[in-house]
């Protein structure tokens, strides 16, 4: 694999914010085509739901193992599934961006 094949990393942001929807709406517009996400596969099937669209999540254990398909998100699993508080400050949503970060 070449280094322009790699794909690029980006993290889901926090949970209980906007960044999950702001990600689901890059790969909806087909602006991130070539990344993986690190978060919570649940949270990024919420986003989507939310936003009625019409996009896969693939949760992932490592990077090789994302397959790069057009309507898919692959999400690197940076922290366990859990039901994260929407628009709240949340102590449990802080630790589960910095996991994404540290993924």
């Amino acid at each position: 694999m070449t280094n322009a094949a790699l794909p690029i990393v980006i993290t889901m942001g926090d949970p209980s914010g906007i960044g999950p929807e702001i990600v689901v709406k890059s790969f909806a517009h087909g602006h991130a085509d070539r990344c993986i996400v690190a978060g919570c596969p649940s949270v990024m099937r919420r986003a989507v739901s939310a936003l009625g669209l019409d996009l896969d999540i693939c949760g992932i254990m490592a990077v090789g193992d994302a397959a790069l398909v057009a309507g898919t998100i692959n999400v690197l699993e940076a922290s366990p599934d859990q039901d994260f508080p929407i628009g709240e400050v949340c102590a449990a949503s802080g630790k589960a961006a910095f996991a994404a970060i540290v993924e």
